[in-house]
């Protein structure tokens, strides 16, 4: 079982201005209870690869 989960989170009024997409995805660190750093994706499949890469180290 992996430690880390994809949730999909909606971006705020800010997050829109700076160029975000309305939806980001963001990689959860079930262990720690916390975002990984750098964990914003603007796809699932984007967000999975960093997980995949992650987890062969």
């Amino acid at each position: 079982m992996s430690r880390y989960e994809i949730r999909e989170r909606e971006a705020s009024d800010l997050q829109r201005g700076m160029g975000f997409p309305e939806r980001y995805f963001e990689i959860w660190d079930l262990e720690k209870d916390k975002r990984v750093p750098f964990g914003a994706y603007r796809t699932r499949e984007a967000a999975q690869l960093r997980i995949d890469r992650g987890e062969k180290r």
